[in-house]
Formats: C-alpha cells, sequence, structure tokens
C-alpha cells in the first residue's frame, strides 16, 4: 500500500459533542385468545434532546420518529379436504413523522407519519411436510421515502431521496426432508 498519497481520513462527527438526554420505552406483546388466532406486535417511544437541539433555529426536535409499533394477526383454519392449515395474515408498520434537515424549512414534510401493510396466506401440508405461502408487501401502494438528504443546509439547491419499495409480490415454497 502506497505511503504519503495525500490522503486524510478522518471519523465523521458533528462539530459539537455534547451530552445529550435519551429516553426510551417499548412494550411487545404477543396474545392468543384462541388455538388458531394470534396477535402480535410492539409500540415503541423515543425522545432525544441535546443542546445541538436547543441551539437549533428551526425544528426543534429529534430527526428520528418519536413512536415506531407493528402489529400482526393471524388466524389458522383447519382443512381436511387438503391434509393441512390455511393461515392468512396481516402485518402493519408505523413511523411518526420525521424531520429531514435541522436548518431547512423548505423541505420539512418529506418524511410524513407512515402506515404500511403487508399480507400473506401459506398452506400447510404436515403428511408431506411441505408449505406454500403467497404474500404482497406494501399492500396499498403507499409511496414513502426510506430517508431523505437535504443538502440546502450546506448550500446547493436539492434534496436526495429514496423512495420505499413498491407493491411487491412473492411465493414461498418449503419442503422438510
Amino acid at each position: 500500500m502506497p505511503t504519503n498519497t495525500g490522503i486524510t481520513c478522518q471519523g465523521r462527527t458533528y462539530y459539537r459533542n455534547l451530552p445529550a438526554n435519551v429516553r426510551g420505552a417499548e412494550l411487545e406483546y404477543t396474545v392468543t385468545p384462541t388455538h388458531a388466532l394470534l396477535i402480535n406486535g410492539s409500540v415503541g417511544w423515543s425522545r432525544f434532546w441535546s443542546p445541538d437541539i436547543a441551539a437549533r433555529t428551526v425544528n426543534r426536535r429529534q430527526n428520528n420518529p418519536f413512536w415506531t409499533a407493528n402489529a400482526g394477526v393471524q388466524y389458522q383454519f383447519s382443512v381436511p379436504a387438503i391434509a393441512g392449515t390455511v393461515t392468512p395474515r396481516l402485518d402493519w408498520t408505523y413511523e411518526s413523522s420525521q424531520i429531514v434537515s435541522a436548518t431547512s424549512t423548505k423541505y420539512n414534510y418529506l418524511m410524513p407519519q407512515r402506515s404500511i401493510f403487508n399480507s400473506r396466506v401459506s398452506y400447510d401440508n404436515t403428511a408431506h411436510d411441505f408449505s406454500v405461502s403467497a404474500g404482497v408487501t406494501n399492500l396499498f401502494k403507499k409511496v414513502y421515502y426510506v430517508n431523505v438528504f437535504d443538502y440546502q443546509g450546506l448550500g446547493y439547491p436539492q434534496t436526495d431521496a429514496q423512495p420505499g419499495r413498491p407493491r411487491e409480490w412473492y411465493v414461498t415454497l418449503k419442503k422438510t426432508f
């Protein structure tokens, strides 16, 4: 490896490294009111506060979402005619709104709260030890951004954003030997 290339690598850090307060809680649950019905999920809350946030002129809040949640429900039907079970499932994921930039107000609403739904139907054949599942992600074709980077605070008139995945279909086959 050549030496003295003129490149200096430095770790990325904020210009201030000040103490911060981080608070959070998460609750996970699994409920099975009957043998065939399963309901599970979680809800989380986080709060981040530091002098850097207090010193901002705009967007005096943490960048990440305050609230996150997810839930799923499934019901297993026994179907003797096809020697197995059929299980439909619906899943939901939620994130509260997020700010994009600590300095920009122009692009403040590119990351609104979002709810995404996924669904799946599975067939399990216990006699022959195989299963088939078919599913759909982003069931309602929600348009959302995974992340956004606003260059306005750096003096550039642009914002880059990565859109979330569109509706996608899948099939999974499984055989146990």
